[in-house]
């Protein structure tokens, strides 16, 4: 493997900037600079030193410190740049000209129009790697001729670098002169995989996104552009979506007479011994009454959420269905807006449990038919011999 380049710029101190930023320098590596929003003082190009370029310094009231739990742009740009002992920019500047690396770590939606302006400003080197963190884009967002890296990090990422370490990436790559996506075949002990198989990117852009990869303890997945958004949305459901669940799970049981604490220690026991289970298990780490067949207990759920979600007195049901009121302002949805939303969500995802079981081999096709009829139509549940057979021992 080549000398790893020594020098990096990070355009956008959120996140994902900062654990990168922060992990990257704890491995030898130079950051040249952190751009981003403006930060709380009068010049542009401060080098935070002591307390004063510091989030929460002097000079800050006592009160608004405690009061901001997530720091603004400008505060996240200055405590980045202090905690690298580097600039915090929010323009181009000529520092971008010492970058081997440059990584784009912005929302998704401001990516194109930051990576333009970057270009245009004709200060990036030509053999500088761009590199963009993104799931749902691959390097069709970045200058074309340049070389290019899209790197995701499969993870739900809060700013601490430990984060993006032993991490899988979603990878897509384009060299320097080529308009599209280019990736080399190496050999089968790589830590790469495609579609065909192990590959690995090569080239500069493939080099940097290879090193960064190792520097990190991590693995790479080659993701083309064209399969970016369908991955992308597979890490929300796993990551984001989830939490819907977790959350209106702990609403439930507050309705039910848990303590606020209590309900969401119940419910992350819950999910930690679920996850534990399938992460050793797979579909088979499964358990409740969707693994076994039981439509009675499912039905009873239903019930009781839909008597919790009864129409009010005006015929409206209450919670989150209605838009507003009478006089089209917006109204707040009332305390038992959740369960409006639950008996839904908990019929749709009973069936679509059911039909990953049936997938894994741990459910059957009439299991799943079964299902289908009665969650869709309400119907008292079969208690023939084919649906008692198929329900039958089961954990």
């Amino acid at each position: 493997m080549q000398e790893l380049p020594r020098r990096f710029a990070i355009v956008g101190p959120g996140r994902v900037g900062h654990a990168l930023g922060l992990a990257l320098a704890a491995r030898g590596l130079v950051p040249v600079g952190v751009w981003g929003r403006a930060v709380p003082v009068a010049a542009p190009d401060l080098v935070p030193s002591g307390r004063e370029g510091r989030p929460g310094g002097e000079g800050r009231p006592a009160g608004e410190r405690a009061a901001s739990a997530t720091p603004a742009p400008g505060e996240r740009l200055a405590r980045l740049a202090s905690e690298l002992n580097t600039r915090a920019r929010t323009t181009p500047t000529p520092e971008l000209r010492e970058a081997d690396w440059l990584f784009l770590t912005v929302p998704d939606r401001e990516l194109a129009a930051v990576a333009q302006l970057f270009h245009q400003s004709g200060l990036v080197r030509p053999d500088a790697v761009w590199i963009h963190t993104a799931g749902v884009y691959g390097v069709e967002v970045l200058p074309a001729g340049r070389p290019r890296l899209a790197l995701h990090p499969a993870a739900s990422i809060s700013g601490k670098p430990e984060e993006v370490e032993g991490l899988t990436w979603a990878v897509e790559v384009a060299e320097a002169g080529r308009e599209t996506p280019d990736f080399a075949r190496l050999t089968e002990n790589t830590n790469a995989a495609g579609p065909a198989g192990p590959a690995r990117p090569a080239g500069e852009a493939g080099k940097a996104a290879a090193e960064i990869v190792a520097l990190l303890g991590g693995r790479m997945v080659l993701v083309p552009g064209e399969r970016r958004a369908f991955y992308h949305a597979a890490t929300a459901l796993a990551a984001n979506l989830s939490a819907a669940v977790w959350l209106l799970a702990e609403d439930m049981l507050k309705a039910a007479g848990f303590s606020p604490d209590d309900a969401h220690q119940t419910v992350m026991r819950l999910a930690r011994s679920s996850l534990a289970n399938v992460e050793q298990a797979g579909a088979a780490g499964v358990t409740g009454p969707v693994r076994r067949g039981d439509l009675e207990t499912v039905q009873r759920h239903l019930q009781a959420l839909a008597a919790f979600a009864a129409p009010s007195a005006s015929g409206r049901p209450t919670g989150c269905t209605s838009g507003g009121t009478a006089s089209g302002t917006a109204s707040r949805p009332s305390g038992r807006s959740f369960a409006v939303n639950a008996a839904g969500l908990y019929r749709r995802l009973s069936f679509l449990l059911a039909c990953e079981l049936a997938n894994h081999g741990l459910l059957t096709p009439a299991d799943v038919l079964e299902w289908e009829r009665v969650l869709s139509t309400g119907d008292t549940p079969s208690t023939g011999d084919q649906a008692n057979g198929t329900r039958q021992n089961r954990s």
